[in-house]
């Protein structure tokens, strides 16, 4: 069972904050006397496997905001080594020279590590970048860095614990490098990512990169991987191209293929492309295997089905190729018969994170594909997996709640019930599909029912799930319109934020027959979030979370709004508090006095997410960076924070 180390941080808002809040924060936070608080990140783990590569007996893998290292010696059983501290962005590219490993890590630009140690990689250096870094190459001393919109920069790497921006080139989309001879290769979409446009080069002074020539290629998603050997470029997108690039002013395309699926990234070795693929039409994941001997008419021989969506290129070293399988972990494959790639190895690692419920010690965590995993948080600063739910024929799950011994998701087209009793082998328990609609929006649980809205205007559905192996509909209701961007449930009354309407309330005490009570409707603004704690609901707009008095459902009255200074992607709450997660981190607000609530206590984070909240721990559900656990305390000691809510 794999296991993880955490680094302990306190921050107190006087510190990490001391001069820099918001203007809005600033004013509501100095309208009260708040008791001093405190957030303290117990740790973070898991993440997107973005990429690996393989030097000698070592992996060096991308997993979510972590270098990571395993030892291969053996490579059906991979064992990790070490990692580094968590970075401010996810890493997402990563190359080996000698005892030193140049990572583009997005957010956090250039990083450099000393490997030297594989058991405890160190960060030497850094170069911050204003873009994100998704991808870099090495000549000479120079780190080529491509930063997406914000352009290419060249940066010398001669001192690593130094690096110098020595050029930059400005333009639209540099988001793959790839070096071969004294060409760069730059591959990027334009700034409608319906195109793409390739670019050459040439570094004969790696200083001073100089235009070589130029082809535009039609995509239909963003341009993903591409792949140089010798005078052929291999391009994966939504098609697979290939190229004659031996003169870079006049390129010529020598062939297109296309097929259901759309191309992640690329790796050719010994006339065969391994391309990382996701079928849109069924949402399943593969490698494939294609001859390309002749280029000019490249066939698929091979397949590998893959678990999950594959968020970074297959490397392959010898006879082994190394596929990093999305949510899941490192798979390693014998392709010495690359039409028959067989599974030999496997490293397991946490997922990352797109929502989580937590119940009994237990987290549910949606990877953002399609699994539900469930880690045992018993000690939250070092989860453990204990098993996975991964459906077949299931398109990427949307919303979680938990009550009990199950789980319940939306994914997107149906209600699907989860057994968690035993968290080493959750396994359906039943299925509900609303009749002639393709889309369940989001998802809220109280008593024994399911609320949701959907994506044909049959507005709020009602789902009887007392018998979790056959949930029945209790009852519809067009009444609040449709359609619903969160649902939150208290009592017999449901908070719907409508797209067009703001938040309906609606009476649900007759389950098969809702009926609206009243409206709170800001003018020309977007609901996004609602939780209801007592007689107030706390609802996310923008920047600002509104509070509202529903004591009298039929006539909710604001009586405060709170500016985040962010944008606010989750809320939950506690007793006297709301947590915000914006796109700065994660604000504790005391709301005792809901018409003068007050900022206590802020951690900034890389990432925003969603929010659950057991009592005592606050995670935050951080897509590719993972799960982060934090511990929330203020300096009332008789003050028990217990769960309070009532949300989606």
């Amino acid at each position: 069972m794999q296991r993880f180390t955490f680094v302990s941080l306190v921050v107190a808002l006087g510190v990490l904050f001391p001069a820099g809040l918001p203007a809005q924060a600033r004013a509501v936070a100095g309208s009260v006397s708040p008791p001093s608080a405190i957030i303290s990140l117990l740790g973070q783990a898991g993440g997107a496997l973005s990429v690996v590569t393989v030097q000698g007996n070592f992996a060096y893998l991308g997993y979510g905001p972590r270098l990571a290292v395993l030892d291969v010696t053996v490579p059906t059983q991979p064992v990790l080594l070490g990692q580094s501290q968590p970075l401010t962005g996810t890493v997402e590219d990563i190359v080996i020279s000698g005892t030193l490993a140049y990572s583009a890590a997005s957010l956090a630009g250039l990083r450099v590590f000393d490997v030297s140690n594989p058991a405890a990689p160190v960060e030497l250096g850094s170069y911050v970048t204003p873009g994100k870094a998704t991808n870099l190459a090495l000549t000479s001393h120079y780190a080529y860095l491509a930063d997406g919109d914000s352009g290419l920069y060249v940066i010398d790497v001669a001192d690593p614990a130094h690096p110098a921006l020595t050029r930059f080139v400005s333009g639209v989309g540099y988001d793959v490098c790839e070096i071969e001879g004294h060409y760069a290769y730059w591959l990027g979409a334009s700034s409608s990512n319906k195109d793409g446009i390739l670019r050459v080069y040439d570094i004969t002074n790696p200083a001073n990169p100089v235009y070589a020539g130029g082809t535009w290629l039609e995509f239909a998603y963003s341009p993903a991987g591409m792949a140089v050997v010798g005078t052929t470029a291999y391009v994966a997108a939504s098609l697979f191209y290939i190229l004659d690039v031996s003169d870079p002013a006049h390129m010529v395309e020598l062939s297109e293929y296309e097929s259901p699926f759309a191309y992640v990234d690329v790796a050719v070795a010994d006339g065969y492309a391994y391309l990382a693929g996701l079928n849109y039409a069924t949402y399943d994941s593969s490698l494939l295997v294609m001859d390309v001997h002749d280029p000019a008419h490249p066939v698929e021989v091979g397949a590998f089905p893959m678990a999950s969506y594959a968020y970074g290129p297959p490397l392959v070293s010898g006879s082994l190729a190394y596929v990093p399988d999305g949510a899941f972990g490192l798979r390693i494959l014998d392709v010495s018969t690359p039409a028959v790639p067989v599974a030999i190895g496997f490293y397991s690692t946490l997922p990352p994170a797109s929502e989580a419920a937590v119940e009994d010690e237990y987290a549910c965590v949606l990877d953002g594909s399609k699994g539900l995993h469930v880690l045992d948080v018993h000690d939250p600063a070092d989860p453990e997996r204990a098993g996975v739910f991964a459906g077949v024929g299931l398109h990427w799950y949307m919303n979680i709640n938990v009550s009990g011994q199950y789980a319940y998701l939306n994914d997107r087209s149906r209600l699907r019930i989860v057994d968690v009793s035993d968290p080493y082998q959750p396994h359906l328990t039943g299925t509900y599909t609303v009749p002639n609609d393709p889309y369940i929006r989001p998802l809220a649980l109280s008593g024994h029912f399911a609320y949701f809205g959907t994506g044909a205007y049959h507005g709020l559905s009602i789902v009887d799930v007392s018998d979790p192996a056959q949930p029945t509909l209790a009852g519809q209701s067009a009444a609040c319109g449709d359609p619903f961007f969160d649902i939150a449930v208290a009592g017999t009354t449901a908070y719907l934020l409508t797209e067009y309407d703001g938040m309906c309330i609606a009476d649900v005490s007759n389950p098969a027959a809702p009926a609206r009570l009243g409206t709170f409707d800001p003018a020309g603004v977007q609901l996004w979030d609602v939780v209801v704690a007592g007689t107030y609901v706390y609802i996310a707009e923008g920047e600002t979370m509104h509070i509202v008095d529903v004591a009298d459902p039929a006539h909710p009255v604001e009586v405060a709004a709170f500016g985040a200074g962010a944008e606010i992607s989750d809320l939950a709450v506690a007793p006297g508090y709301v947590f915000l997660d914006d796109t700065s981190g994660v604000k504790a607000v005391d709301v005792t006095d809901a018409s003068h609530p007050a900022l206590v206590a802020a951690m900034s984070l890389p990432a925003y997410g969603r929010l659950a909240f057991d009592g005592t721990t606050l995670y935050v559900a951080a897509g590719q960076y993972g799960l982060y656990a934090l511990r929330f305390t203020t300096d009332w000691p008789n003050r028990v924070l217990l769960p309070a809510v009532l949300r989606n």
